[in-house]
C-alpha cells in the first residue's frame, strides 16, 4: 500500500506540472511580462500531491509500527483474534 501511495503521489504531482506547462505554452493566457509568477505560482501548486501523500505514508508507518508494537505485547497463548475463532470454530 505504501508503494501504491508512493506512485499515485508521483504521478499526481507529474500530471499538476503538466498542466502548469500546458498553460504556460499558450501565449492567450500568459502575457510574457506574468510568465514567471504564473510559473512559480504553478510549481508552489504542483507540490500539494507530495505534501498530501508524504502526510498519508507518515501516518501509514505509523499505524504499521503501533500494530507492529501491540502485535509483540500480546500474549502467546491467545493467539490472536483469527485463531481464537479458528479455535472456537473446532471447539
Amino acid at each position: 500500500m505504501g508503494l501504491t501511495t508512493l506512485v499515485a503521489t508521483v504521478h499526481a504531482t507529474w500530471i499538476a506540472l503538466g498542466a502548469v506547462f500546458s498553460y504556460l505554452s499558450d501565449p492567450a493566457k500568459v502575457p510574457d511580462g506574468g510568465l514567471s509568477r504564473v510559473l512559480v505560482v504553478g510549481l508552489m501548486e504542483s507540490t500539494r500531491p507530495g505534501s498530501l501523500g508524504g502526510l498519508l505514508l507518515a501516518l501509514a508507518c505509523l499505524l504499521s509500527a503501533v500494530g507492529i508494537l501491540r502485535a509483540g505485547r500480546a500474549p502467546s497463548g491467545g493467539g490472536g483474534a483469527l485463531r481464537g475463532e479458528a479455535r472456537d470454530a473446532h471447539a
